[in-house]
């Protein structure tokens, strides 16, 4: 069958006339694959440049697609997807700026079935000599995010908040994590904490959604008994806003008041 083509993505914010071999782009290209039907359009399953992406859409611009060679079969899309990652470069081997993590062709998707003893490093360690040679093969390379600061759209943010609401940790991962912190050494005053020290004993002062204030000892408890996320409802200590008709307007301890906010804020 010939319905397979190789694809390139161009970065739209990197206009110019780059040239490998036989190839001529109008901006610089980042990723290089093989696929058929609307592979090249489906973000989702690009893992390699997810971060690229992103990068690029937090900008307002989207990948450009030029869909290099059509009517393939397989095999041939596989020849050409490795030829233009050779012509074109790597970026993780500092040939060039696609950052494909293989050179193509069928062994860019043996990774799925290389898991366990089927994998070619199952059960070897790197030398000290080859850490080393990686670690200064790597040195000197630049985030793409650095340096950035809010640079996600705020309905990613939300999405992420979402998705994370309502979590609860598996029986089978608290056990394991409960097993690995069971022989670690305890910090320092850890003793003291368990004994009773008086400065750790705080009190939570909560604005309800009806405006009466509570005086709250336990927050995690409060936050399972009333369906409360505690990293969003502690956040409103430090913000003007409200969790679920929530909100801390101060955190006292038993000998000494931290007060977090100047004015009580009453509910609307």
């Amino acid at each position: 069958m010939t319905n397979f083509y190789t694809y390139v993505f161009l970065d739209p914010l990197k206009p110019g006339r780059y040239v490998y071999g036989e190839y001529v782009f109008d901006h610089e290209p980042f990723y290089v694959g093989k696929g058929k039907r609307q592979r090249a359009f489906d973000f989702v399953r690009s893992h390699h440049v997810g971060h690229k992406i992103t990068f690029l859409q937090c900008r307002g611009k989207e990948p450009i697609i030029r869909k290099v060679h059509e009517e393939l079969t397989e095999r041939d899309a596989y020849e050409m997807e490795k030829k233009l990652i050779f012509l074109i470069g790597r970026r993780d081997e500092r040939k060039g700026p696609l950052t494909n993590l293989s050179d193509g062709g069928k062994a860019g998707v043996l990774g799925k079935t290389r898991k366990g003893e089927k994998h070619h490093f199952f059960g070897k360690s790197r030398s000290e000599a080859t850490r080393k040679k990686i670690a200064n093969k790597l040195n000197g390379n630049i985030p793409w995010n650095k340096g950035l600061k809010n640079h996600l759209p705020k309905e990613v943010l939300k999405k992420m908040r979402d998705s994370h609401r309502g979590y609860e940790m598996p029986e089978r991962q608290r056990n394991n994590i409960s097993k690995a912190n069971k022989n670690k050494p305890k910090p320092i005053g850890f003793e003291k904490h368990l004994l009773g020290n008086n400065h750790s004993i705080k009190n939570w002062l909560v604005v309800s959604p009806n405006g009466s204030i509570l005086t709250i000892k336990n927050l995690t408890e409060f936050c399972k008994s009333e369906n409360l996320s505690y990293e969003a409802l502690r956040q409103t200590m430090y913000t003007e806003g409200k969790h679920r008709g929530f909100g801390i307007i101060e955190k006292t301890r038993k000998r000494k008041p931290l007060v977090r906010r100047v004015c009580l804020r009453v509910a609307n």
